[in-house]
């Protein structure tokens, strides 16, 4: 899972009073339904408004996580919940180009390049979320590749819903470790994007056209260790796996890009599909090779695993996916 740090009172300008009715059937699994979730556990506001990023006063410098000038992209910093370690990678404030120009045959056509200016920096999660982590605030590993023998807790934690996802933010947030005045969200798809990129403007977050396979777990048949347990390489920012291992909710529901943008964040309000972002174990390269109909496409390109493909589920189908 990618999740960002955030600072408390990003609050909303338009708050959802109660979750949408469709709440009801919130937990279907494949074939069958999970217990709905209690009302003391309806997501946060910031995951059922349309504003996931109203403007507040910027913390005091010199907590170690504030948002200080002289911090550069990628700066570390970390802190422990129930003896599990959580490394955070910084995104500074700034503006990036999102979406891509690609060719319908790498599945670009609903990715309207656009300027996109986030107003505040964050932190990032170094890594997908470990089972380790959901374990430890959640009580259980619904992970289908379990880590086996290998490092059982360095795996990622796959097969959660969105909802899921917001309810271990929302309880992580409030477990002892966490700086004093800072909560979990999932990132916003531009936060993503741009974290993804690291800034980059290529196809992928690295400049060659390298394989995806030296950077990130794909065409497996199963997922691998997260991190620095793996045997890829992280972004200019020192986050890995952006493109692959296991894909990433976003808080988002999906839609069509309207035009250049300050602090995005897709409506939320009544039914609808979240965005899924980043490649994942399975996914695949294509068969093309350059000069195809006069595109770009070689043998090493991987669709799903660019910086700006995008995906989209309906909650509550369960698939492999966490951020």
């Amino acid at each position: 899972m990618a999740f960002v740090l955030a600072k408390l009172g990003w609050s909303v300008d338009k708050l959802v009073s109660q979750p949408p009715k469709a709440v009801k059937d919130w937990g279907k699994s494949v074939g069958d339904l999970l217990p709905v979730l209690p009302k003391s556990s309806a997501p946060p506001a910031w995951a059922t408004s349309e504003d996931a990023w109203a403007t507040v006063p910027k913390p005091k410098r010199g907590d170690g996580w504030s948002e200080d000038p002289a911090r550069t992209a990628g700066e570390s910093n970390f802190f422990s919940i129930d003896g599990v370690e959580y490394m955070f990678r910084w995104a500074p404030a700034g503006t990036f180009r999102m979406g891509s120009g690609e060719n319908v045959y790498l599945g670009g056509d609903d990715e309207k390049v656009h300027s996109v200016k986030l107003t505040r920096g964050f932190w990032m999660l170094e890594t997908e979320v470990a089972q380790a982590m959901w374990q430890s605030v959640m009580g259980n590993n619904p992970s289908f590749f379990k880590g086996g023998d290998f490092a059982p807790e360095k795996f990622p934690v796959e097969g959660v819903s969105w909802n899921d996802a917001v309810e271990f933010c929302k309880k992580a947030s409030r477990m002892k470790g966490v700086p004093k005045g800072y909560e979990f969200r999932l990132p916003t798809e531009a936060q993503w994007e741009y974290a993804c990129r690291a800034g980059t403007r290529t196809r992928y977050s690295w400049e060659s056209r390298d394989s995806a396979s030296k950077y990130c777990a794909v065409d497996r048949t199963r997922t691998l260790p997260v991190g620095e347990f793996g045997d890829f390489e992280p972004n200019n920012w020192g986050i890995y796996d952006m493109h692959g291992n296991v894909r990433e909710w976003r808080v988002d529901k999906y839609g069509e890009y309207t035009g250049d943008a300050t602090d995005p964040a897709k409506a939320v309000r009544g039914p609808g599909k979240r965005v899924c972002r980043g490649g994942a174990w399975n996914s695949r390269k294509t068969n093309g090779e350059s000069g195809f109909m006069g595109l770009d496409i070689g043998p090493d390109d991987w669709p799903a695993c660019r910086s700006a493909a995008r995906d989209k589920e309906t909650p509550p189908r369960i698939i492999l996916v966490f951020a």
